[in-house]
């Protein structure tokens, strides 16, 4: 798993070297955490939070038989709308639950 210095999510297979997944996103990454890992029939599936400026994203990941790969389904993380612009800059898992800080 890498974030380069601009937009763009990478995902590596470590057992063969092999690029998995990317996904590229309109602002630089600032936060990258790993979420659940879930046993989802022979293969695990696993769960990303990714955060850029002010938006946090949560990826779901997980294999696709019919398309026989991984793949991606991103779902933004409900913030308030009002109030201060917040930009991420920290974040860890605990109990389940993203706690992300903010400047």
């Amino acid at each position: 798993l890498t974030a380069s210095c601009g937009q763009t999510l990478c995902i590596w297979d470590i057992e063969c070297g092999e690029l998995i997944l990317t996904k590229t996103f309109s602002s630089p990454i600032s936060v990258l955490t790993w979420g659940a890992i879930m046993m989802a029939g022979r293969r695990p599936a696993y769960s990303l939070n990714v955060a850029c400026a002010s938006q946090v994203t949560t990826i779901d990941i997980a294999y696709d038989v019919r398309t026989v790969r991984y793949m991606m389904n991103p779902h933004p993380c409900l913030l308030p709308t009002s109030g201060l612009v917040r930009v991420f800059t920290c974040g860890v898992i605990s109990d389940g639950h993203l706690l992300a800080g903010c400047s």
